[in-house]
């Protein structure tokens, strides 16, 4: 049981479990059915703000208030598989669709790729003029949507970072989302 309010909760794949992210520091895993834990808690030194499941539900991706990417195992080690760093706090986390790589959006501006096996970086590191709220992978993999909170949404190459086509509107975007067929 979580000690803080529950920021968000998402459904594994399979649908067969639920990961869910706390102010208190933690994330949990639990049977979908019963609602049992599954796993130990995930802690972390700070909120967690994000957890999302590999596309395999083999493994979880935790986002934290002061910055941190971790990418834990299940069933889950002792400890986080690999720690990932931003200059500000992260809100999203996700893996791509085939989970050889990480996208993630920070308050400090960026969204930056990593390769989900090593933790290295793993194509360029998109640079916005304010701080990226959200950013999703499309279907196919190849391109990325962010909204930055100077009221964009751009689409970017993953490949060469390039910005293939931006989106204004009058107000922050809080979602982006690709159509699951990716027209």
């Amino acid at each position: 049981k979580h000690t803080g309010k529950v920021r968000r909760a998402r459904f594994s794949p399979d649908g067969t479990k639920i990961v869910t992210a706390s102010w208190d520091g933690t994330a949990c895993v639990w049977d979908a059915l019963t609602g049992s834990r599954l796993a130990p808690e995930l802690h972390h030194s700070k909120a967690v703000l994000i957890a999302n499941f590999s596309p395999d539900g083999q493994n979880i991706l935790t986002a934290t208030s002061d910055g941190m990417v971790c990418l834990w195992s299940l069933p889950r080690d002792n400890a986080a598989l690999l720690v990932l760093h931003h200059d500000g706090p992260v809100n999203r986390a996700f893996f791509s669709p085939n989970g050889r790589q990480i996208v993630t959006a920070s308050l400090d501006g960026t969204a930056r790729f990593w390769d989900s096996t090593t933790g290295q970086s793993a194509g360029p590191t998109l640079r916005h003029p304010d701080q990226v709220l959200r950013v999703r992978f499309h279907p196919n993999g190849d391109r990325v949507a962010t909204s930055c909170r100077d009221g964009s949404v751009r689409v970017w190459s993953i490949v060469t970072g390039q910005r293939l086509f931006p989106m204004r509107h009058q107000a922050l975007v809080d979602h982006v989302e690709f159509s699951p067929d990716g027209r």
